[in-house]
């Protein structure tokens, strides 16, 4: 009404009288009046954008609600089929829960992974930096997928060279963590026999600056040249030889690379098809010193007669909105 819009917009008119302003057309013969029409369009770009951001709250509020109400009785499923394993149940049952529990576990890894999805999505997942032993960190995943790899029927080597020193590093160890989880449950599908091999060496280091590049490698199948620029977008799955190949969501590389993104980081691949898989990461670090902890000298245990008989004078209180958790 008082031609603060068209002023606003319109730059060359800043200076014109707003009494003058309805012989403007007539002016500005350089602007096509037509297209511009700003006052219409940008409402209703504004009402469209608040809609669309109204929609994407709702689907990420869905999305976790979602996914808390699925895992609920799935973890019931999955405890269950445990405390069955433990009973006297003969070869066919043991088949019969065995299946339960692979498939509920699968169901359960898919859950989580399009909940991560929509949280680095959404831009949800803050970094919470924490003193954090690298090297200690990455020898546990080694040991971990170790002993996963005993109980298939492959034979994977889990090797670790780590070329670190012994100082902490500020990050955010859960989200890190995750990453290298990631990449090396992906190198251990596509990985029949071989195998995997986690590797860290200083890139750069600067007072206490340090700049690490971590390589997660396999000795699977590989990856063909056309699909190498592919597998870090969602929803894509690498074609593979073998049946767990086709397992999960396609969305665990691209959540990897928005973590590796979110603590400042890069991360590429190299591959060869038949010969195996190279996963890079580098990530930049603070380094602070490590604190020695003075040991406490621990009161000698003494053995307590009749404990059972204590324990069960005590009460527990378990609070839970589901009757089966």
């Amino acid at each position: 009404k008082n031609g603060e819009y068209i002023k606003k917009w319109i730059p060359e008119l800043k200076d014109v009288p707003v009494k003058d302003l309805h012989n403007w057309e007539s002016k500005f013969k350089n602007y096509d009046i037509k297209k511009l029409g700003y006052f219409e369009p940008i409402v209703e770009y504004k009402k469209a954008r608040e809609e669309s951001d109204r929609s994407k709250r709702a689907e990420e509020r869905f999305l976790a609600k979602m996914s808390h109400q699925i895992r609920t009785p799935l973890n019931a499923v999955i405890g269950m089929s445990y405390l069955l394993s433990e009973t006297e149940i003969n070869k066919e049952q043991e088949e019969y829960v065995e299946v339960i529990s692979r498939s509920s576990n699968l169901l359960l890894n898919l859950i989580n992974d399009i909940l991560d999805y929509s949280k680095v999505n959404s831009g949800q997942i803050q970094v919470r930096q924490t003193p954090t032993d690298l090297t200690t960190m990455l020898n546990d995943l080694a040991q971990t997928f170790r002993l996963k790899s005993q109980g298939g029927s492959g034979s994977i080597k889990i090797a670790t060279n780590l070329d670190m020193d012994n100082s902490f590093v500020l990050t955010d160890e859960t989200l890190l963590n995750q990453v290298f989880m990631n990449l090396l449950s992906n190198a251990e599908k596509f990985t029949r026999e071989g195998e995997i091999r986690i590797e860290a060496k200083v890139l750069s280091e600067l007072e206490n600056a340090i700049t690490y590049q971590f390589t997660i490698s396999d000795t699977g199948v590989g990856i063909a040249p056309e699909r190498i620029d592919a597998i870090f977008q969602e929803f894509v799955q690498e074609e593979g030889i073998f049946l767990n190949s086709s397992d999960g969501t396609g969305l665990g590389l691209a959540i990897t690379k928005r973590i590796v993104e979110l603590l400042d980081g890069q991360i590429w691949v190299e591959s060869e098809l038949k010969v195996g898989t190279s996963i890079h990461v580098v990530l930049p670090f603070q380094r602070i010193e490590k604190v020695e902890i003075e040991k406490v000298e621990t009161i000698e245990e003494k053995h307590i007669e009749h404990t059972d008989d204590v324990l069960h004078t005590l009460s527990v209180l378990v609070a839970e909105d589901n009757q089966m958790n």
